[in-house]
């Protein structure tokens, strides 16, 4: 925004324009989890970046159709806004690639979750055409890229039942 400001001069006004900082504050919509489609997709999305943190002892966060994102403070900030912004505005359900690569909608205990198979993170290229499989059954841990048609298979493998874990005891 510009602010003009002009003042008397020999031959008349003399004005210039001048930038002007305005801050505002804009509401973004809150990401819906009571949606049980929305939940099992983001319990996906959890289940696979704990693998990659995981395998790569802290190194890597996530893997998308861009590449892998390193567990930086920047990236780790900057990757949780966006897939916010893609839940809260259901960007998902036209192009679920947006997610980046995801695994069952399972109940997982953090404190024994397994590695990616040869301790290597995929490579979304090597994923992309692994969507849901026939019949739904996501079981095995293997990496996916669901597409549109998935979601609702995808959904109905949600699992909520409770989980126990132990803190290390550098956390009690």
């Amino acid at each position: 925004m510009n602010e003009l400001q002009c003042h008397a001069g020999p031959t008349g006004s003399l004005c210039t324009s001048v930038p002007k900082v305005v801050t505002a504050t804009v509401a973004t919509p809150g990401v819906n989890l009571e949606n049980p489609e929305t939940l099992a997709v983001a319990v996906g999305k959890f289940n696979a970046i704990a693998r990659n943190l995981k395998t790569s002892d802290g190194a890597t966060l996530d893997v998308l159709p861009t590449g892998t994102v390193s567990a930086s403070i920047e990236s780790i900030e900057s990757n949780a806004a966006n897939t916010r912004e893609i839940f809260a505005t259901s960007a998902y359900r036209l192009d679920p690639n947006s997610l980046g690569v995801i695994l069952e909608p399972k109940r997982i205990e953090l404190d024994a979750i397994n590695v990616w198979p040869g301790s290597k993170i995929p490579n979304y290229s090597d994923v992309q055409g692994q969507a849901l499989p026939q019949g739904g059954d996501v079981s095995g841990g293997k990496p996916m890229v669901l597409e549109p048609t998935d979601l609702k298979t995808f959904e109905q493998k949600l699992d909520l039942s409770p989980t126990q874990f132990n803190l290390p005891t550098r956390f009690n």
